[in-house]
């Protein structure tokens, strides 16, 4: 990340944002937030797709997992 970009991803316009946006859900409603990785979206939309149900939080990994690094000694 560029040192220019900092203020737009960690300073307070941002963080009012997101602020406003999780306490938005708390009106009442069955609204729920998900914080996701593009990859973890990609998956819950093809569950979407292929019909599942339920908490969009079980199907993170439904077709696409996470790879892991491999540690080098």
């Amino acid at each position: 990340m560029m040192p220019r970009d900092e203020p737009v991803m960690f300073g307070s316009s941002i963080q009012d944002f997101l602020r406003e946006l999780v306490e938005g859900t708390g009106n009442g409603t069955d609204y729920r937030m998900h914080f996701v990785t593009m990859r973890e979206m990609v998956n819950i939309a093809l569950a979407a797709c292929d019909g599942r149900q339920g908490n969009p939080g079980e199907h993170r990994d439904y077709r696409f997992r996470l790879v892991e690094a491999a540690v080098r000694i």
